[in-house]
């Protein structure tokens, strides 16, 4: 049975605004700091497999065109999370055909992305980061 996949069923949530006008290529891409299962040898071979159940630091970069309103937003936001006592930035990324998904629930913009100007329309790339979740669902 095939599968079928689109960009445009892929929706990403940041402080409660939709965020859009993503890249051509890689829309956001996910990364886990740390395995979450290691295997530790003891000096005479015995091996010990350690879990690591803590919650996982989930990074995601955004990849978003030069010409994307989302990006006066997000710039919007990380200012304010500057501020002190500000309140946190709810992540979800959703995949809404697979239920393939990221969901952070305070969730930090690292950085504004520098502006680059050239003759085509350039990527600007948000990094955020938090303690999170990860949902995989369908793959055979």
């Amino acid at each position: 049975m095939a599968s079928t996949y689109s960009p445009n069923d892929v929706t990403l949530t940041l402080g409660g605004y939709l965020i859009d006008g993503f890249a051509p290529d890689d829309l956001v891409a996910v990364e886990v700091a740390g395995d979450t299962v290691k295997h530790v040898r003891g000096a005479t071979g015995h091996v010990a497999r350690v879990i690591d159940r803590a919650p996982q630091l989930v990074k995601c970069t955004i990849s978003l065109m030069q010409t994307s309103a989302a990006n006066g937003t997000l710039g919007l936001l990380h200012d304010a999370q500057r501020v002190p006592g500000s309140l946190p930035l709810p992540f979800v990324l959703k995949n809404l055909n697979g239920g393939e998904g990221v969901t952070i629930p305070a969730a930090s913009i690292m950085r504004k992305p520098g502006p680059d100007f050239g003759n085509d329309a350039k990527v600007r790339q948000w990094i955020v980061e938090g303690q999170g979740e990860i949902t995989s669902a369908g793959a055979p």
